[in-house]
Protein backbone atom coordinates (compact mmCIF):
# COMPACT_ATOMS: atom_id res chain seq x y z
CA UNK A 1 0.00 0.00 0.00
CA UNK A 2 1.13 3.77 -0.67
CA UNK A 3 -0.09 7.49 -0.01
CA UNK A 4 0.12 10.07 -2.63
CA UNK A 5 1.53 13.03 -1.22
CA UNK A 6 1.86 16.11 -3.18
CA UNK A 7 4.64 18.93 -2.97
CA UNK A 8 4.33 22.52 -4.22
CA UNK A 9 7.54 23.82 -5.51
CA UNK A 10 9.17 27.23 -4.19
CA UNK A 11 8.70 29.77 -7.75
CA UNK A 12 11.83 32.10 -7.98
CA UNK A 13 11.17 34.80 -10.59
CA UNK A 14 14.99 35.33 -10.87
CA UNK A 15 15.57 31.70 -11.97
CA UNK A 16 16.09 31.34 -15.72
CA UNK A 17 14.09 29.00 -17.24
CA UNK A 18 17.12 27.85 -19.53
CA UNK A 19 18.57 26.73 -16.58
CA UNK A 20 15.73 25.50 -14.55
CA UNK A 21 14.18 24.01 -17.67
CA UNK A 22 10.01 24.19 -17.42
CA UNK A 23 8.93 25.11 -13.80
CA UNK A 24 6.89 22.02 -12.45
CA UNK A 25 4.48 23.41 -9.33
CA UNK A 26 3.92 19.97 -8.16
CA UNK A 27 6.26 16.86 -7.57
CA UNK A 28 4.44 13.35 -6.55
CA UNK A 29 6.96 11.39 -4.81
CA UNK A 30 5.75 7.65 -2.91
CA UNK A 31 5.77 7.11 0.50
CA UNK A 32 5.51 3.38 1.95
CA UNK A 33 3.34 3.13 5.24
CA UNK A 34 4.25 0.78 7.79
CA UNK A 35 2.58 -2.61 7.71
CA UNK A 36 1.40 -2.12 11.24
CA UNK A 37 -1.07 0.57 12.47
CA UNK A 38 0.45 2.29 14.80
CA UNK A 39 -0.74 2.99 18.61
CA UNK A 40 -3.01 4.94 19.55
CA UNK A 41 -0.76 6.50 22.29
CA UNK A 42 2.10 7.17 20.01
CA UNK A 43 1.44 9.97 17.81
CA UNK A 44 5.07 11.03 16.95
CA UNK A 45 6.03 8.00 14.61
CA UNK A 46 3.30 8.78 12.15
CA UNK A 47 1.42 12.31 11.08
CA UNK A 48 -2.12 10.29 11.17
CA UNK A 49 -2.22 7.95 13.81
CA UNK A 50 -4.74 5.49 13.44
CA UNK A 51 -7.37 3.70 15.96
CA UNK A 52 -9.46 0.61 14.89
CA UNK A 53 -12.80 1.61 15.47
CA UNK A 54 -15.20 -0.85 18.51
CA UNK A 55 -18.36 -1.81 17.34
CA UNK A 56 -21.38 -1.34 19.72
CA UNK A 57 -24.35 -3.60 19.01
CA UNK A 58 -27.23 -2.67 21.11
CA UNK A 59 -30.31 -5.02 20.13
CA UNK A 60 -29.13 -5.82 16.84
CA UNK A 61 -28.30 -2.13 15.79
CA UNK A 62 -24.68 -1.38 15.63
CA UNK A 63 -22.83 1.44 16.85
CA UNK A 64 -19.22 2.36 16.54
CA UNK A 65 -17.18 4.74 17.92
CA UNK A 66 -13.22 4.50 19.24
CA UNK A 67 -12.14 3.23 22.76
CA UNK A 68 -9.99 6.59 23.74
CA UNK A 69 -13.98 7.95 23.52
CA UNK A 70 -14.91 5.73 25.42
CA UNK A 71 -12.62 6.63 27.95
CA UNK A 72 -13.05 9.26 28.82
CA UNK A 73 -15.30 8.29 31.68
CA UNK A 74 -13.26 5.56 33.30
CA UNK A 75 -16.04 4.66 35.66
CA UNK A 76 -18.51 3.90 33.65
CA UNK A 77 -19.87 0.97 32.11
CA UNK A 78 -18.28 1.12 28.26
CA UNK A 79 -15.70 3.40 29.79
CA UNK A 80 -13.65 0.42 31.69
CA UNK A 81 -12.36 -2.46 30.49
CA UNK A 82 -13.26 -4.80 33.23
CA UNK A 83 -16.38 -4.04 33.19
CA UNK A 84 -17.35 -4.03 29.48
CA UNK A 85 -15.41 -7.44 28.97
CA UNK A 86 -18.20 -9.45 29.59
CA UNK A 87 -20.68 -8.20 27.11
CA UNK A 88 -18.07 -8.56 24.33
CA UNK A 89 -18.76 -11.18 21.89
CA UNK A 90 -15.87 -12.86 20.41
CA UNK A 91 -17.60 -14.49 17.15
CA UNK A 92 -19.35 -10.86 16.00
CA UNK A 93 -16.48 -9.01 17.29
CA UNK A 94 -18.09 -6.60 18.85
CA UNK A 95 -19.58 -5.71 22.31
CA UNK A 96 -23.34 -6.74 22.81
CA UNK A 97 -26.22 -4.78 24.75
CA UNK A 98 -30.07 -6.18 25.19
CA UNK A 99 -31.18 -2.89 25.52
CA UNK A 100 -33.27 0.01 23.91
CA UNK A 101 -31.35 1.05 20.63
CA UNK A 102 -33.97 4.21 20.82
CA UNK A 103 -32.27 5.62 24.00
CA UNK A 104 -28.73 4.15 23.08
CA UNK A 105 -27.98 7.36 20.88
CA UNK A 106 -28.01 9.95 23.45
CA UNK A 107 -25.63 7.27 25.76
CA UNK A 108 -23.05 7.48 22.77
CA UNK A 109 -23.34 11.35 22.33
CA UNK A 110 -22.58 11.68 26.45
CA UNK A 111 -19.52 10.17 25.55
CA UNK A 112 -18.48 11.81 21.94
CA UNK A 113 -19.85 15.48 23.49
CA UNK A 114 -18.00 14.66 26.44
CA UNK A 115 -20.08 14.68 29.21
CA UNK A 116 -22.73 16.63 27.26
CA UNK A 117 -26.65 14.16 28.39
CA UNK A 118 -29.34 14.83 26.08
CA UNK A 119 -32.73 13.56 25.68
CA UNK A 120 -33.78 12.64 22.06
CA UNK A 121 -37.36 13.47 21.02
CA UNK A 122 -40.07 11.32 21.88
CA UNK A 123 -38.00 9.30 24.71
CA UNK A 124 -39.38 9.64 28.25
CA UNK A 125 -37.19 10.56 31.36
CA UNK A 126 -37.73 7.43 33.38
CA UNK A 127 -36.45 5.37 30.20
CA UNK A 128 -33.31 7.56 30.13
CA UNK A 129 -32.70 7.61 33.58
CA UNK A 130 -32.59 3.54 34.11
CA UNK A 131 -29.94 3.77 31.23
CA UNK A 132 -27.58 6.11 32.79
CA UNK A 133 -28.19 3.97 35.97
CA UNK A 134 -27.38 1.03 33.82
CA UNK A 135 -23.94 2.17 31.98
CA UNK A 136 -22.98 3.48 35.12
CA UNK A 137 -22.57 7.38 34.06
CA UNK A 138 -22.41 8.55 37.86
CA UNK A 139 -24.75 10.18 40.26
CA UNK A 140 -23.62 13.39 39.34
CA UNK A 141 -24.45 12.71 35.73
CA UNK A 142 -27.99 11.94 36.67
CA UNK A 143 -28.53 15.12 38.98
CA UNK A 144 -27.30 17.67 36.04
CA UNK A 145 -29.53 15.74 33.46
CA UNK A 146 -32.63 15.67 36.17
CA UNK A 147 -32.14 19.40 37.29
CA UNK A 148 -31.79 20.04 33.22
CA UNK A 149 -35.52 18.48 32.67
CA UNK A 150 -36.88 20.41 35.70
CA UNK A 151 -36.97 17.73 38.12
CA UNK A 152 -35.70 17.32 41.50
CA UNK A 153 -33.49 14.25 42.53
CA UNK A 154 -34.41 13.44 46.15
CA UNK A 155 -31.90 11.28 47.62
CA UNK A 156 -33.43 8.43 49.84
CA UNK A 157 -31.44 7.08 53.15
CA UNK A 158 -30.53 3.43 52.71
CA UNK A 159 -29.98 1.25 55.11
CA UNK A 160 -26.12 0.98 56.13
CA UNK A 161 -25.93 -2.97 56.66
CA UNK A 162 -26.20 -5.04 53.91
CA UNK A 163 -28.43 -7.57 55.09
CA UNK A 164 -31.03 -4.77 56.32
CA UNK A 165 -30.75 -3.36 52.67
CA UNK A 166 -31.30 -6.14 51.15
CA UNK A 167 -34.51 -6.65 53.20
CA UNK A 168 -35.74 -3.51 53.11
CA UNK A 169 -35.19 -3.33 49.26
CA UNK A 170 -37.28 -6.94 49.45
CA UNK A 171 -40.11 -5.69 51.20
CA UNK A 172 -40.38 -1.65 50.14
CA UNK A 173 -39.23 -1.87 46.63
CA UNK A 174 -41.07 -4.87 44.56
CA UNK A 175 -39.13 -4.07 41.49
CA UNK A 176 -35.86 -4.44 42.68
CA UNK A 177 -35.83 -7.88 42.33
CA UNK A 178 -37.23 -11.08 42.07
CA UNK A 179 -37.83 -12.42 45.67
CA UNK A 180 -38.96 -8.21 46.00
CA UNK A 181 -41.98 -9.25 42.99
CA UNK A 182 -42.75 -12.44 44.80
CA UNK A 183 -43.18 -10.54 48.52
CA UNK A 184 -45.96 -8.02 46.82
CA UNK A 185 -47.54 -11.35 45.32
CA UNK A 186 -47.89 -12.49 48.38
CA UNK A 187 -48.96 -9.16 50.19
CA UNK A 188 -51.53 -8.97 47.29
CA UNK A 189 -53.20 -12.23 47.52
CA UNK A 190 -53.22 -12.06 51.19
CA UNK A 191 -54.91 -8.64 51.24
CA UNK A 192 -57.91 -10.23 48.60
CA UNK A 193 -57.90 -12.85 50.88
CA UNK A 194 -58.87 -10.90 53.86
CA UNK A 195 -61.05 -8.74 52.34
CA UNK A 196 -63.35 -11.53 51.05
CA UNK A 197 -63.12 -13.82 54.40
CA UNK A 198 -64.18 -10.28 56.15
CA UNK A 199 -67.33 -10.25 53.43
CA UNK A 200 -68.43 -13.75 53.69
CA UNK A 201 -68.75 -13.25 57.25
CA UNK A 202 -71.69 -11.15 56.99
CA UNK A 203 -73.88 -13.77 54.83
CA UNK A 204 -76.91 -14.99 56.60
CA UNK A 205 -75.87 -18.95 56.35
CA UNK A 206 -73.26 -17.99 58.09
CA UNK A 207 -74.35 -16.53 61.01
CA UNK A 208 -76.78 -17.60 64.06
CA UNK A 209 -79.27 -15.71 66.59
CA UNK A 210 -79.05 -16.37 70.18
CA UNK A 211 -82.24 -15.03 71.76
CA UNK A 212 -82.02 -13.30 75.17
CA UNK A 213 -84.39 -12.51 77.63
CA UNK A 214 -84.03 -9.14 79.58
CA UNK A 215 -86.26 -7.64 81.69
CA UNK A 216 -85.40 -3.39 81.68
CA UNK A 217 -88.11 -1.73 84.12
CA UNK A 218 -89.70 -4.60 84.99
CA UNK A 219 -90.54 -5.14 81.73
CA UNK A 220 -90.08 -8.90 80.31
CA UNK A 221 -88.50 -8.31 76.47
CA UNK A 222 -86.26 -10.79 74.33
CA UNK A 223 -83.38 -9.66 72.03
CA UNK A 224 -81.74 -11.40 69.33
CA UNK A 225 -78.15 -11.40 69.15
CA UNK A 226 -76.49 -12.38 66.36
CA UNK A 227 -72.96 -13.89 65.81
CA UNK A 228 -71.12 -16.73 63.13
CA UNK A 229 -72.26 -19.96 63.75
CA UNK A 230 -69.18 -22.09 65.11
CA UNK A 231 -68.86 -24.39 62.19
CA UNK A 232 -67.76 -20.83 60.39
CA UNK A 233 -66.00 -19.58 63.31
CA UNK A 234 -63.20 -21.78 63.34
CA UNK A 235 -62.78 -21.37 58.95
CA UNK A 236 -63.31 -17.34 59.11
CA UNK A 237 -60.49 -17.03 62.15
CA UNK A 238 -57.83 -19.51 60.85
CA UNK A 239 -57.88 -17.04 57.38
CA UNK A 240 -57.51 -14.19 59.78
CA UNK A 241 -54.76 -15.43 61.44
CA UNK A 242 -53.36 -15.88 58.61
CA UNK A 243 -53.53 -13.44 56.78
CA UNK A 244 -52.76 -11.26 60.21
CA UNK A 245 -49.81 -13.21 60.91
CA UNK A 246 -48.43 -12.20 57.86
CA UNK A 247 -49.27 -8.34 57.95
CA UNK A 248 -47.54 -8.58 61.37
CA UNK A 249 -44.23 -10.13 60.25
CA UNK A 250 -43.87 -7.51 57.25
CA UNK A 251 -44.55 -4.92 59.25
CA UNK A 252 -41.96 -6.04 61.62
CA UNK A 253 -39.14 -6.90 59.20
CA UNK A 254 -39.96 -3.28 57.64
CA UNK A 255 -39.56 -1.68 61.24
CA UNK A 256 -36.43 -3.49 61.93
CA UNK A 257 -34.90 -2.82 58.30
CA UNK A 258 -35.98 0.59 58.01
CA UNK A 259 -32.70 3.24 57.76
CA UNK A 260 -34.59 5.83 60.08
CA UNK A 261 -37.97 4.79 62.52
CA UNK A 262 -38.83 8.40 62.80
CA UNK A 263 -39.65 9.08 58.72
CA UNK A 264 -40.92 5.20 58.91
CA UNK A 265 -43.58 6.28 61.23
CA UNK A 266 -44.44 9.76 59.68
CA UNK A 267 -45.63 7.91 56.41
CA UNK A 268 -49.32 7.50 56.28
CA UNK A 269 -49.58 3.73 55.11
CA UNK A 270 -47.21 2.70 57.97
CA UNK A 271 -49.44 4.61 60.19
CA UNK A 272 -52.67 2.35 58.53
CA UNK A 273 -50.63 -0.66 58.91
CA UNK A 274 -49.74 -0.66 62.78
CA UNK A 275 -53.27 0.36 63.53
CA UNK A 276 -54.92 -2.24 61.67
CA UNK A 277 -52.54 -5.03 63.18
CA UNK A 278 -53.28 -4.10 66.69
CA UNK A 279 -56.45 -4.72 67.43
CA UNK A 280 -55.45 -7.98 65.99
CA UNK A 281 -52.47 -8.91 68.28
CA UNK A 282 -54.88 -7.77 71.52
CA UNK A 283 -57.96 -10.46 70.57
CA UNK A 284 -55.38 -12.95 69.31
CA UNK A 285 -53.80 -12.85 73.27
CA UNK A 286 -57.57 -12.77 74.91
CA UNK A 287 -57.87 -15.78 72.83
CA UNK A 288 -54.43 -17.11 73.59
CA UNK A 289 -55.55 -16.68 77.63
CA UNK A 290 -58.43 -17.84 77.73
CA UNK A 291 -60.42 -14.64 78.26
CA UNK A 292 -62.89 -14.68 75.41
Amino acid sequence: MFKVQLQQRIYNPNRRTSEAGPRKPFQVRKVVCPSKPPSKNSTEDSEYPVESPVTINVSGQRFETRISTLERFPDSLLGNADRRAKYYDQVRNEYFFERNRRYFSAILEFYQSNGIMRRPENVMVHHLVSEILFFGLGQDVLERFLHDEDMLFLKKPVPKNPLQRQLWDMFEYPASSRWAKMVAAVNVVLVIMAVINTCVQTLPEYRESDPLQCSPNNRSSEYAIEGVTSEGMTGFFAVEILCNSWFLVDLVIRLTATPTRRTFFCQIMNIIDVLSIVPFVFDLGLYLSGTV
